[in-house]
């Protein structure tokens, strides 16, 4: 490992190689997407990593990066990418905890490849960060990125100091997929389960927990995204329930939700009513 950037913080040799075949190449209207997963887990390091290669790509074109740089939806990539200058980096992290799945997928999907559409000529390096490979769509896995970097934790037997054995969990791990491995690993893995250990990588290495934004910062913009995702998704299920109540018994939209798969008692559509009609009158 290497130190890197004025913050001097530690990096892959291998990485570092491959990342300077990008920064060289940007000068001649190329534009590269890395894809960091998380071997399916999530909370495994994948955004420290990202940030870090960020920062290292935007310290050697000579562009900013900061908090900025790092968009939890395409309409901030678009937006970002436009007032940002040329050859910039720009981190799409999905942020997907607690969303439906294959939803936020097609939405990233879509996102993506209007962003491509609509800002391909900036020659930029986008960072698309997400729980498992196996999700995107193949356009993007296979054909419109360049290489993934698949993040997992590992694990080492530890004895107590009350005797006890157990598994200490440890991240900061990686493995590098070019765009011939990277597409054997998708169209094989996908096969298998979404399987990881059917890929040929080009090389592991490690990183360590250095964030090159602030912790805090980041969190809180991530958060927040959350929350508004969240009171979105609350919005529509009230106008949902609203509906069905208009036509139905209360104890008959119970027994609807539960057939879909949402127990909700009849104390609690009572709830959600009044709140309904709070709003209503706030309004």
């Amino acid at each position: 490992m290497e130190r890197v950037t004025d913050k001097k913080y530690w990096m892959d040799g291998y990485l570092k190689s491959n990342l300077n075949t990008a920064v060289y190449n940007m000068d001649f209207d190329w534009d590269f997407v890395f894809i960091i997963s998380g071997d399916g887990m999530v909370r495994v390091g994948k955004s420290v990593l990202a940030q870090q290669i960020g920062y290292y790509i935007a310290y050697k074109k000579g562009t900013p990066f900061s908090m900025e740089n790092i968009c939890f939806t395409g309409e901030q990539l678009i937006n970002t990418a436009h007032h940002l200058p040329k050859n910039s980096v720009l981190i799409y992290d999905e942020a997907r905890e607690g969303l439906d799945a294959k939803k936020t997928m097609e939405s990233m999907t879509k996102s993506l490849l209007d962003f491509f559409a609509e800002c391909g000529m900036y020659n930029d390096f986008i960072i698309v960060i997400l729980p498992d490979f196996f999700e995107l769509n193949k356009n993007i896995a296979i054909s419109r990125s360049d290489a993934l970097i698949n993040v997992f934790r590992t694990s080492k037997d530890r004895q107590l100091s009350n005797g006890d054995n157990i598994l200490e969990y440890e991240r900061g791990h990686f493995e590098f997929y070019n765009r011939k491995e990277k597409r054997e690993l998708y169209i094989k893995g996908k096969k298998l389960f979404c399987s990881y250990d059917i890929g040929k990588r080009n090389f592991y290495g490690e990183f360590k927990n250095y964030w090159v934004v602030n912790k805090e910062e980041y969190l809180k913009k991530k958060i927040a995204h959350i929350q508004r995702v969240r009171a979105k998704k609350d919005d529509k299920f009230l106008i949902v329930l609203k509906a069905l109540c208009k036509d139905n018994s209360q104890r008959k939209v119970a027994e609807i939700l539960s057939e879909q798969g949402l127990p909700i008692s009849q104390t609690r559509i009572n709830q959600l009513l009044n709140q309904i009609r709070e709003k209503t009158i706030e309004k």
